[in-house]
């Protein structure tokens, strides 16, 4: 019974971490072009990621998400970009 405890602590912390379910990819946009990326995250039909997040980007513009749903998300730029996306 210890054993499964143990197991059980550690997978709940593992789980309440969002980095421990994130994914990250390199994405190229095109400006005011929406681009639908998979995100990877194995979810369940209808639902949604917890959220999304840029970690790096290489001009000075706003990205904004159009639409998600449990396999892909839709991404646009003001202006031409690379980023580095983050969903969780």
């Amino acid at each position: 019974m210890q054993m499964v405890s143990n197991i059980k602590e550690g997978l709940s912390r593992l789980l309440a971490n969002q980095d421990a379910l994130s994914v990250y990819q390199d994405v190229s946009l095109v400006a005011t072009t929406p681009k639908t990326v998979g995100h990877g995250l194995g979810l369940k039909t209808g639902q949604v990621p917890q959220g999304w997040a840029i970690t790096d980007i290489d001009a000075n513009t706003t990205v904004c998400r159009n639409a998600w749903d449990d396999r892909t998300i839709t991404i646009e730029a003001a202006a031409d970009c690379n980023i580095k996306l983050k969903v969780w």
